[in-house]
């Protein structure tokens, strides 16, 4: 039986033969690191033991039922329990384990051949067996081990990440046991922050499960990977050990006080231990490492090394929050408000530093304007500092220019915004960029040259640019008239709660109508219990997958794709780097289940409460004000209802063109991976276009420019660091105080925050801090909503929401429309909220007086 039973010291370490584990150790004994000795029993051994036994097909058939990972998990290890070793595996397995040495105890390990992949982290879903003595305890324990390739959360794991059941296999370990004095473990860069100068130690006394595990407080030693000086040593409360019973395995006992409160490492023990990290850093290519070691009567071992998971990029270090000018006033405010993220190269320059400028000169042109937007400004009016996008307000006086003539613009102006504003949108703005949208829709993508492919990415850039630009008016009288109707409101009846969100919502939008049509799906599948309980059962990223195999599937997977018709175009971001909702469904799906199951939830309930109170606020100030003021009243709601629909409609189209332009964007990523210029088909997002030009012109010649490739990587790494950094709402700082602002400066130690305060009530509870829509499926229901922002597709967030609160935002931001359409609380703009708060936290919600008190 051929590569059954391979030493440590093997150079067959190929992973899909000895498994992730299996492979570090075999490369870690060649390099001469010191590994307890050991042997793999290889996957080939797994595979015919399945085969023999024929277990393949029933396994499969488990696997893959959809939500039941549980019930597949329990009947798979029955199966590895009860079937068989071949006489002459077990014949090679009791040759290899008495070579370590009679009945020496030995460690069993799992080694899967999908294990410890880039960017996967399989790391505690196959099982360990410590302190194995004897081959009948070994054969239980390699078939165990077998057995835990199909735990509910190895199988869930592999169906998120795309790895097929039939494709994985186990290889096992089985490796001198260290009865460990001390162990842990070591992280060759910091894993929670990115730094690379820093080397972070955790050490327990017994063996180092009981820190794997989290059973134990452990000593932390963080060391400047430069000096090896000890930077920081934190004494942990180390307060129980793991430790070998004899032939029973292992056992748990309690660390004495006196024993506890001393550093379980030395500082010769520790020295010993970063040198060691270090080389196998330098044999794994200089991948900071994630290392299991341990120590038994002073000697070191490592039982372990792999590259850190999830490893964050180095963080950023003396950023500066500058203005590009002496003088000059930045806000993070307006069409800003819809980038909470770093932006992409591509977008940075098609549309902030072009589309916007040029959509305000078309837009000035139109109006018959005699000046340019350059003329008001000492640059773009849209920038960005370090990655993030800004709007300027430093507008100047405009030279050259008779002010008759200006004021005769600004009248005409005037008129316009009052009278035509609607209208110009509903019968031009609108219809010519959905007539773009159109036109770029019915071209043979596949067929188009890559200059037509990348001036279709400009052209559609530009096209929504001048969109905003247009119809930004009309959002900005939106926000108008309601800060007016909120201002006469609080002088007219100070001693009243009136806010203008009161009288503003209630009626039909495009947010409750999208909560009936999901509602509705919703309602379809509460209908047949088959899929009720299917939706009960499965989890959210994989109820399409579900649908689409289910007998009753067909009509919801329809009614879905229907849904995405009208809202799909909807994006969480404006950065065209990010998908739509209808490339990334798992907020759907969210809130398809979430409703499905809770029986109760009526959207339409919702509603009529938020009218009820509406039509309650209209008796009460019948009441208050006086006859005089109830003229003016209705004067500033009347203009404050005409324009305040148009801020959702306008946004609801913003980004519109971003499905046919991610199309056009794949399809030359896609060609330029071909020919070896791109990695990644959305390197395109991360490259300026006169790099994506001389690509063009280099693939048109047969030609690769593999150096962009790494170029687009930095950009991509960039930017990744880059979310890491909070931007201030307002550069320099001190303008926070401007009128114009859409963040509070707020002290990073007090309890109380302040913000914007946009739709009234006050509540008490847990916050879900959902940072972006890979966390929707985070969001539990009846908590408080903590996030940067929400654009229109984060809506079926609300439905289970009792509050909102977020980083960025005012009176008129799109969470400010919807919470009060849902009819609860919402504090936005209070700047570093999402820093400040965790998941489950309590905090008080004060949408009267627009803050927050964190309780916990």
């Amino acid at each position: 039986m051929d590569n059954i039973i391979l030493a440590f010291n093997t150079k067959q370490t190929s992973l899909d033969l000895v498994g992730g584990k299996g492979r570090s150790l075999s490369e870690m004994t060649n390099a001469g690191l010191p590994v307890p000795e050991g042997f793999h029993i290889t996957t080939k051994a797994y595979r015919d033991f399945v085969s023999s036994n024929n277990l393949q097909i029933d396994i499969l058939s488990e696997a893959y039922k959809i939500g039941q990972e549980t019930v597949a998990s329990e009947k798979i290890s029955r199966m590895f329990r009860e079937a068989k070793l071949s006489t002459s595996m077990t014949m090679e397995i009791r040759d290899a384990y008495s070579k370590l040495g009679n009945n020496r105890a030995v460690a069993v390990r799992s080694s899967a051949n999908a294990e410890d992949l880039p960017d996967m982290s399989f790391a505690g879903q196959q099982d360990t067996y410590l302190n194995i003595i004897g081959e009948e305890a070994l054969f239980k324990a390699v078939k165990d081990c077998w057995a835990s390739l199909w735990t509910p959360r190895a199988i869930s794991y592999r169906e998120q990440m795309g790895v097929a059941h039939d494709q994985v296999a186990m290889a096992v370990v089985v490796q001198i046991m260290v009865a460990s004095d001390v162990s842990g473990i070591l992280f060759t860069a910091n894993p929670a922050t990115g730094e690379r100068n820093e080397i972070i130690a955790n050490a327990s006394y017994g063996l180092g499960e009981a820190i794997v595990g989290g059973q134990v407080t452990p000593d932390t030693y963080i060391f400047d990977r430069e000096s090896f000086e000890i930077k920081e040593t934190i004494i942990g409360s180390k307060e129980q050990m793991i430790v070998s019973d004899g032939e029973d395995g292992v056992i748990v006992h309690g660390v004495p006080k006196r024993k506890a409160v001393l550093s379980s490492l030395t500082k010769e023990h520790l020295t010993g231990l970063v040198e060691l990290a270090i080389k196998s850093e330098h044999h794994f290519s200089g991948l900071p490492q994630d290392v299991e070691w341990a120590i038994k009567d002073d000697v070191l071992y490592l039982l372990q090394s792999r590259p850190i998971t999830n490893l964050p990029p180095p963080p950023l270090k003396n950023l500066k929050w500058e203005p590009p000018s002496p003088g000059a006033t930045l806000l993070r405010r307006q069409i800003v408000e819809n980038m909470p993220e770093p932006l992409s190269p591509l977008f940075d320059e098609l549309y902030l530093e072009n589309a916007l400028q040029q959509g305000m000169n078309r837009s000035l042109a139109r109006s018959g304007a005699p000046y340019t937007i350059e003329d008001m400004t000492n640059g773009n009016v849209h920038l960005t500092v370090n990655g993030y996008a800004y709007q300027r307000r430093d507008f100047k006086s405009v030279e050259g220019v008779d002010p008759k003539v200006m004021e005769k613009h600004m009248v005409k102006g005037q008129i316009e915004w009052w009278t035509k504003l609607g209208k110009l949108w509903q019968n031009k703005w609108l219809p010519d960029y959905k007539a773009s949208i159109t036109e770029y829709n019915n071209i043979d993508i596949a067929g188009a040259t890559d200059s037509e492919l990348l001036e279709g990415i400009r052209t559609l850039a530009n096209e929504d640019g001048y969109y905003w630009e247009e119809s930004s008016k009309l959002f900005a009288t939106a926000k108008v008239t309601d800060e007016q109707l909120q201002a006469f409101l609080k002088s007219a009846a100070p001693n009243h709660n009136f806010t203008s969100g009161m009288f503003l919502s209630g009626f039909n939008s495009r947010t409750m109508q999208a909560q009936l049509d999901i509602w509705a799906i919703a309602k379809r599948i509460q209908a047949n219990t088959a899929l009720f309980d299917m939706f009960t059962v499965t989890a959210a990223p994989k109820l399409l997958e579900a649908l689409r195999h289910h007998p009753s599937g067909t009509p919801i997977l329809e009614a879905i794709n229907q849904y995405h018709e009208t809202y799909g175009h909807q994006i969480y971001s404006l950065d065209f780097v990010e998908p739509t909702a209808s490339e990334d469904t798992l907020p759907i799906m969210v809130a398809l289940k979430s409703q499905a199951q809770d029986k109760h939830y009526d959207p339409r309930e919702q509603h009529a409460e938020v009218t009820r109170k509406r039509k309650e606020a209209m008796r009460e100030i019948r009441q208050v004000l006086t006859e005089e003021q109830l003229w003016q009243f209705r004067w500033n709601l009347w203009k404050a209802r005409h324009f305040y629909p148009y801020r959702e409609e306008v946004v609801f189209w913003l980004g519109g063109a971003w499905p046919i332009l991610r199309k056009m964007a794949n399809e030359l990523g896609n060609r330029m991976v071909e020919v070896g210029t791109f990695c990644l088909p959305d390197d395109l997002y991360f490259l300026r276009t006169n790099l994506i030009e001389e690509a063009i012109v280099a693939r048109e010649h047969g030609n690769a420019l593999p150096e962009l490739a790494i170029l687009a990587a930095e950009a991509r790494e960039l930017r990744e660091a880059r979310k890491r950094v909070h931007p201030p709402g307002a550069i320099p700082i001190e303008q926070h105080a401007n009128a114009a602002a859409t963040q509070k400066l707020n002290s990073p130690n007090s309890n109380q925050m302040s913000g914007f305060a946009v739709s009234p009530g006050r509540i008490e509870g847990e916050v879900s801090v959902i940072m972006s829509p890979s966390d929707f499926d985070n969001m539990k229901p009846n908590t408080i909503l903590v996030c940067p922002m929400t654009t229109p597709a984060w809506t079926q967030l609300f439905s289970h929401a009792i509050a909102l609160v977020t980083d960025i935002g005012s009176i008129l931001a799109h969470g400010s429309i919807v919470a009060r359409e849902f009819g609860i609380p919402a504090v936005l703009g209070l700047g570093n909220v999402t820093r400040r708060l965790k998941s489950g936290q309590r905090i008080m919600v004060d949408g009267d007086t627009g803050t927050i008190e964190i309780l916990d």
